[in-house]
């Protein structure tokens, strides 16, 4: 067949499917899956600030919990932006 100009060799390889890595995207949407629920999580810890926010009046424990929501705020904020790259 070398005589006529035809390789010998084929000009595919075969690969089987098992080999094969699934898309990008894939390791993405797990990796924004577990954000989001990151985010779900800290939400409630954050409902439950802000419930005992409302039943503090006075005091030290009102500026501490202030920090600790804006703190917390941040972090939710944080994790939504990582989610949209």
């Amino acid at each position: 067949m070398m005589e006529e100009g035809i390789p010998m060799t084929p000009s595919r390889t075969y690969t089987s499917p098992a080999s094969t890595l699934p898309p990008q995207w894939v390791d993405e949407v797990e990796i924004v899956n577990g954000l989001l629920s990151d985010i779900v999580r800290l939400m409630g810890i954050l409902n439950s600030m802000h419930a005992t926010r409302v039943g503090t009046v006075f005091g030290k424990d009102l500026d501490d919990m202030e920090s600790k929501i804006e703190n917390m705020t941040g972090d939710i904020t944080d994790k939504f932006r990582q989610a949209e790259k």
